[in-house]
């Protein structure tokens, strides 16, 4: 009984999704800040972007259900992989620009085989620490929405 109760639960899965996507612009503002000014990633911006998608989704109204989970975690993944991009195509336009190729940001990133490797390997990188944040907090909200179910039996 308490299963179902659980999954009746009232909630909206579209605005769930636009508080995680404001957390996770946030989470994302702070990131390019950290990356492209400092040069650093840290699994501590996903898993605190994560955390803040996650609780905007719940104060937005969305569905506390196992979806939860995966609408703020690849909210937050789709949007760091994105900046991770939009950075690298600042600099590769500006790479571009100093030696005076009319190749945009990124087709310069990937022509040059050293940058492309730096390139990918940020994107790598990226994903991991990023993934690391969305690990935990995955656990966390799991753990949540399990004793929300304890609660209502």
């Amino acid at each position: 009984m308490a299963e179902k109760e659980f999954k009746e639960q009232p909630g909206n899965y579209f605005k769930g999704f636009l508080g995680s996507l404001i957390g996770a612009v946030v989470g994302a503002v702070v990131w390019f800040l950290l990356y492209y000014f400092l040069g650093l990633v840290s699994a501590w911006v996903g898993l605190l972007s994560v955390m803040l998608a996650d609780f905007l989704y719940v104060k937005f109204e969305g569905k506390k259900d196992k979806y939860r989970v995966f609408i703020s975690a690849a909210t937050v993944l789709v949007l760091f992989e994105l900046v991770c991009l939009v950075i690298w195509g600042l600099l590769g336009s500006a790479y571009a620009y100093s030696v005076g190729s009319n190749l945009s940001g990124l087709q310069y990133v990937l022509q040059d085989t050293e940058l492309k490797g730096y390139f990918i390997y940020d994107m790598v990188m990226n994903l991991i620490y990023t993934g690391i944040g969305v690990a935990i907090q995955s656990v966390i909200i799991n753990k949540k929405n399990k004793e929300t179910r304890l609660k209502i039996k």
